[in-house]
């Protein structure tokens, strides 16, 4: 059995936020400025809604999707 990754790239959505957060308040730079905490402070959805809302930006994330396959040789 043969195990690959595939990626899916998509704009990023409102509940996609405290994941992002927490991806950043994890890496050493951003968590000296990232607080991931529950309820995620309003601050980050302003954020995203004024990136959202700039026809000049956008955001995506990308999704690894694991598939399984058989090769036979």
């Amino acid at each position: 059995m043969h195990d690959s990754l595939k990626v899916k790239f998509r704009f990023a959505t409102r509940t996609d936020v405290p994941i992002i957060v927490r991806m950043l308040a994890e890496d050493e730079l951003g968590g000296q400025r990232e607080r991931f905490e529950t309820p995620l402070p309003p601050a980050y959805y302003t954020a995203f809604e004024a990136i959202e809302a700039d026809p000049n930006q956008e955001l995506l994330v990308a999704e690894l999707e694991e598939k399984s396959s058989v090769r036979c040789n």
